[in-house]
């Protein structure tokens, strides 16, 4: 090795005895990252396996849920139960997987380890259009690219359906995207779990968010069908990718949910001029339940055959690379980093071994979804040969 090589090596040891050290949920093998977001009961925080196999190194969500927050929440405990068991129910590439749940009794939290999807919500994607354009029409998605989104989100919500999950609050911000382009359903806080045991998807529960809700619940009906209620709420996630802005407008609830219930819309000369398209939002956008489009009938219509809906666009919109994919490889060089200082070596490593080529290929292999040999060599020891330790 070097004297530069064996210097950047130990600047990397001191820096990593510096930085704020990483916590891991205590007796597990699961490290915590930065802060991706704030809820009702806690925040959801990046996390990453540790544990020796060939899940090492995979990076996750990790929803951190406060039980004092959860028992003063109306209702907190029996929704996060029904949370949990809906996201059991559902194994689809399109829905955000549930991968563990880990109650710690003694620290009064609840851990929900969720597959991340390392991009941006479709929200952020539009939200960022609209700041860089502000006086530009539209989402800033191309026909061809909302086409795609729109088909996997359908897709997500008739696997939904056929386990008997209902969202109920489907939306942009609701809809992650991964760095490769593939659309996950997220957030299934207020989703419900139908009687199987019912001919009727009928219920008098509301929930979600007030501009994405259909004229049954505007007018304040008190039985509804809630398939049809995620149906009109993807109906208008298509209009808001196609336009950039809501059908039904309005400054309070009051005004949102009066307009909603009149059932009337405009539809924008942009989409007009697009027959199939125009179809596939006035069949979804329906005020009449009865007589809005089925998820089927929207998978076989001719607007969505216009295009390949196969095609995935990474780092959608132009936004350039993922931040994701950084923020990923950071907290893996922090971990690789911080258990490379915890040895405490202060050793030298003359033997001419590739430390950086070997760190830098253990980051390269996680990130791709290599995986490691751990029945070949233990963790320790790999860690030993890439920093040169004895």
């Amino acid at each position: 090795m070097s004297g530069g090589d064996k210097a950047d090596g130990e600047n990397k040891r001191k820096n990593a005895k510096n930085q704020k050290k990483l916590k891991k949920i205590p007796g597990q093998e699961v490290v915590l990252g930065d802060v991706l977001g704030e809820g009702a009961y806690g925040q959801v925080r990046e996390g990453l396996r540790v544990k020796e196999g060939p899940k090492f190194g995979q990076r996750v969500a990790v929803k951190i849920i406060s039980r004092k927050l959860l028992r003063k929440a109306r209702n907190g405990q029996q929704n996060l139960k029904r949370e949990i068991n809906c996201l059991k129910k559902l194994k689809h590439s399109n829905i955000i997987q549930l991968y563990d749940v880990i109650d710690l009794d003694e620290l009064d939290k609840i851990y929900l380890v969720l597959e991340l999807a390392n991009y941006k919500s479709l929200q952020d994607i539009m939200d960022d259009h609209r700041s860089k354009h502000p006086d530009a029409e539209g989402s800033g998605l191309s026909e061809e690219q909302y086409r795609n989104l729109f088909h996997q989100l359908v897709l997500g919500l008739r696997e939904c359906h056929n386990k008997g999950v209902v969202h109920r609050d489907i939306k942009p911000a609701n809809l992650q995207l991964t760095s490769e382009g593939v659309l996950k359903i997220i957030d299934f806080g207020v989703a419900e779990s139908l009687d199987h045991f019912s001919q009727l998807d009928d219920t008098e529960k509301f929930a979600g968010t007030p501009a994405y809700q259909p004229p049954e619940v505007a007018n304040g009906c008190r039985s509804f069908k809630a398939l049809k209620v995620d149906v009109w709420a993807a109906g208008v996630t298509l209009y808001v990718m196609a336009t950039g802005r809501v059908p039904f407008p309005g400054e309070t609830i009051e005004e949102l949910y009066a307009n909603i219930g009149k059932g009337e819309y405009k539809i924008p000369p942009e989409v007009q001029k697009k027959e199939s398209l125009c179809e596939v939002v006035t069949g979804l956008v329906e005020p009449d339940p009865d007589k809005r489009l089925a998820l089927e009938d929207v998978l076989d219509h001719a607007w969505l055959k216009e295009g390949d809906v196969t095609k995935r666009f990474k780092n959608l919109a132009g936004q350039g690379e993922a931040e994701g994919d950084r923020k990923g490889q950071t907290l893996l060089d922090r971990y690789l980093d911080q258990d490379s200082s915890d040895e405490g070596s202060d050793g030298d490593n003359d033997s001419g071994s590739p430390t950086d080529d070997a760190r830098g290929e253990t980051i390269s292999k996680v990130l791709s979804g290599g995986q490691q040999q751990p029945q070949q060599q233990s963790w320790l020891g790999m860690i030993k040969n890439t920093f040169g330790v004895a």
